[in-house]
């Protein structure tokens, strides 16, 4: 969202449950969250890291350790290091930071959407993001989670960016 600020010809701008917050306490819970996932993951340590994520996310630590003997848990291990890519992407390890700023300065027409189904983690930063940007349209797709259906969302984004 930040390259939005720049005069880089950006006009239109839609994201889903964006990775924010104005809360202090939630930022610095996510800084300790993201603190050593890049030595983990180089240590090979993929596993600790997704479970990590999860359990950050807000899923029960027996069901992660449930979901590790599943099939699909290498699939989940393999794109470990896009989390340490979005933990680096948020600025994690500088808690001080609150992007509200930045995001007042944003001038595309913005839409910010959210899934109704999914957890108050991830609905209350769209909220909020919504909020920041002036002029910014918020949008909830019911029944949605953070594993938003693409024939749900693409009718939205068709019509914002017709």
């Amino acid at each position: 969202m930040s390259a939005a600020t720049r005069d880089i010809g950006i006009t239109r701008l839609a994201v889903y449950e964006p990775s924010f917050s104005t809360d202090d306490a939630k930022r610095e819970h996510f800084a300790r969250y993201a603190a050593d996932l890049a030595p983990a993951v180089a240590d090979g340590r993929r596993g600790d890291v997704v479970a990590r994520f999860m359990t950050f996310a807000g899923m029960p630590t027996e069901m992660v350790d449930q979901m590790r003997t599943a099939q699909v848990w290498p699939l989940f291990e393999a794109v470990a290091p896009t989390l340490v890519h979005d933990a680096e992407a948020l600025d994690a390890r500088t808690s001080a930071t609150v992007p509200v700023d930045t995001l007042a300065r944003i001038t595309a027409a913005t839409m910010v959407v959210d899934g109704g189904a999914s957890p108050e983690l991830l609905r209350a930063p769209a909220r909020a993001v919504a909020a920041a940007v002036p002029g910014a349209e918020h949008i909830t797709l019911a029944g949605q989670t953070h594993d938003v259906a693409a024939d749900v969302l693409a009718p939205v984004l068709l019509k914002f960016f017709a």
